[in-house]
């Protein structure tokens, strides 16, 4: 049998729907995002994430997606507290071209607060890209080619 070797290549940069500079949020601007440590684990329900802001001068750089991946992919595993969708959305070419499988987060609250998307944003976009949604358990969704 054959080996197969897959690898993982970090980018520092932020996966958004446009190329953007971020920095990390203001302590007055977090009740928008969900990293205010302050108000502990009931509130922000992750200690996995930091709040971050467009910011035309930030030194935080977000891209899209579809401007780092160029080969075809069989996979994305998309866990952005709530911003899965703007996420993914930079990357719908890449999608397009490759269709493959797609696990994400929906956060209701989370997505709602930060980004002011609802569940039927995501349902509309997957729709339009020709996808199916079949729930994994509390907040994964698994989707693929239709």
């Amino acid at each position: 049998s054959q080996s197969r070797y897959y690898f993982v290549f970090p980018i520092e940069a932020a996966a958004y729907y446009k190329n953007a500079n971020f920095s990390i949020a203001s302590k007055e601007k977090l009740d928008c995002w969900v990293g205010d440590y302050d108000k502990g684990y009931d509130f922000v329900k992750s200690f996995g994430s930091i709040s971050i802001e467009e910011k035309e001068d930030g030194d935080i750089i977000g891209k899209k997606i579809d401007d780092i991946v160029k080969e075809k992919i069989k996979f994305i595993k998309c866990d952005a507290e709530g911003g899965d969708l703007s996420a993914l959305i930079g990357a719908q070419e890449t999608i397009n071209n490759s269709k493959p499988i797609i696990i994400f987060e929906f956060h209701k609250d989370n997505s709602w607060k930060c980004y002011k998307q609802t569940w039927d944003d995501y349902a509309n976009f997957f729709n339009r890209i020709n996808y199916q949604l079949m729930q994994i358990d509390e907040s994964n969704i698994l989707a693929i080619p239709k």
